[in-house]
């Protein structure tokens, strides 16, 4: 445990724990300046030693495909992924969730710890400040941006409200957020 993260790992990642300890608290150091906010509670942090096993979590009833990074329950404000040994993915992806945990504690906090719902922002919005807090404004959101204005298969602000109607063209919930 550490000021902020409540880390649950496997007993075979015990040679790489404090480093995954300290990119998440490092994540914490970042994103509380970038989003005017202190985190009231520890963030509980589930990584797995791998993306199979992070695939076969009981933690989702989702089915996780091999394009999920990560994912943060919402209702019990946690945190899961995968460490596959990329640190630089690994960074990302966690940055990302622990941005949502940000968002969720924001709006708790706003709320005066009471039901978020009613001011749940859209998920365009919180997908795409989690991507922008993560990687910044990086090459590949521009080059999306770029591609999908000029195929005219760029989503506008209220396709992208309807993100289910998106089909193939959903990353757009996270590139077309990161660039907004």
């Amino acid at each position: 445990r550490t000021p902020f993260i409540d880390l649950h790992y496997d007993a075979r990642m015990e040679g790489v724990v404090r480093e995954l300890a300290q990119v998440a608290e490092d994540g914490v150091a970042r994103l509380s300046p970038l989003l005017r906010h202190t985190l009231t509670k520890a963030v509980p942090v589930v990584v797995y030693p791998s993306a199979s096993e992070f695939a076969n979590t009981a933690l989702s009833a989702e089915v996780i495909d091999e394009g999920t990074g990560g994912f943060t329950e919402f209702q019990r404000d946690r945190v899961v992924v995968p460490f596959t040994g990329k640190w630089d993915d690994f960074r990302h992806v966690l940055v990302h969730e622990l941005t949502h945990a940000f968002e969720l504690n924001i709006l708790e906090s706003a709320n005066d710890g009471a039901s978020r719902a009613p001011r749940m922002p859209s998920l365009w919005a919180m997908e795409g400040l989690a991507e922008w807090a993560s990687l910044g404004e990086d090459s590949t959101c521009r080059t999306w941006e770029r591609d999908g204005v000029l195929a005219t298969v760029m989503p506008g602000l209220p396709e992208l409200e309807s993100y289910w109607t998106l089909g193939a063209r959903a990353f757009y919930v996270y590139k077309g957020g990161q660039s907004f």
